[in-house]
């Protein structure tokens, strides 16, 4: 990863409500990836999960994923997620936990218990960065860390990543919007967890989820929360683009626009145009699960 930050951009960015290279990282997530690791196919070779809290990538080793790559729109993410796989190799379970809600609120790195073993693990450039950051609350997003948060690796699973764990994740900076753009080869396993959350409308995410569609092996699963829109029991993605093209040249109100909203009616061309193609596009070669708000993809051919 060749990102250099930028320590006076940081400051003022981590503490702004959007999402930046800078936004405050989860120290700990708010999903069961107990839950949905479970689908991580057989003999996993290859797998890429959002960096996030550093969680999810623990939890694709712990259910198979021999490789796992990582991405996040934020260096924050890449810290906590390093911070983590440094004290599989210094720290023990307790001293993990501890270690965990220390960092979450912390003013300065340098004062938090262990950081001073983890430090010598982390790549300089992170480090220096985060004793940088002192005073920007770079860990405050994320619940409130307890000892028995069913969410967290417990002492049996922190063991097992001691030996399966050899060092540090692959990090890719990116959003989910240009993240296709970043990656090379396909992938086994794909855990896009909450992002489409902030994708507004059910195309939107659907057409998020396109570009990633040819980075999946056949066999191999993408998976994503929230494409709430589709009714699930009996319509298929391409199903909801025929439909969607059908409505668009159905619509009466652009047959009649003039010349001062022409541009409108190239946008509006545009939108079934791009629909169409998604009619016959690569969700043909899938087919998918719901359950409750997750929905799995499988590619079958």
């Amino acid at each position: 990863m060749d990102f250099v930050p930028n320590i006076e951009v940081a400051k003022n960015c981590v503490r702004l409500d959007k999402f930046s290279p800078y936004s405050p990282a989860y120290v700990i997530t708010n999903e069961d990836l107990r839950q949905t690791m479970q689908f991580v196919p057989k003999n996993c070779n290859r797998a890429l999960v959002t960096a996030a809290s550093g969680d999810h990538p623990l939890f694709c080793s712990l259910y198979g994923a021999k490789n796992v790559d990582t991405f996040d729109i934020s260096y924050n993410a890449k810290c906590i997620m390093d911070i983590k796989t440094a004290a599989l190799k210094c720290i023990g379970h307790v001293a993990y936990i501890d270690l965990l809600k220390n960092l979450r609120l912390c003013q300065n790195v340098q004062h938090v218990p262990d950081m001073e073993y983890i430090s010598k693990i982390i790549p300089k450039t992170e480090w220096e960065y985060m004793c940088s950051m002192a005073g920007a609350p770079i860990f405050s997003n994320g619940i409130v860390i307890k000892d028995d948060n069913s969410y967290l690796v417990n002492d049996r699973e922190y063991k097992k990543l001691q030996k399966i764990v050899q060092g540090s994740y692959n990090f890719i900076m990116s959003d989910i919007a240009n993240l296709s753009g970043h990656l090379t080869g396909t992938y086994d396993f794909i855990h896009l967890s909450n992002i489409l959350d902030y994708r507004h409308t059910i195309s939107a995410r659907l057409y998020t989820i396109f570009p990633l569609l040819k980075h999946v092996k056949v066999g191999g699963r993408i998976m994503c929360y929230n494409l709430v829109g589709l009714n699930w029991e009996d319509v298929h993605p391409i199903e909801h683009f025929e439909e969607l093209v059908e409505n668009l040249k159905e619509d009466k109100y652009f047959d009649r626009i003039d010349r001062e909203t022409e541009w409108l009616f190239k946008q509006h061309k545009n939108e079934i145009a791009k629909a169409e193609k998604m009619c016959n596009s690569d969700f043909k070669k899938f087919d998918y699960t719901k359950i409750g708000d997750m929905v799995i993809f499988e590619r079958l051919r």
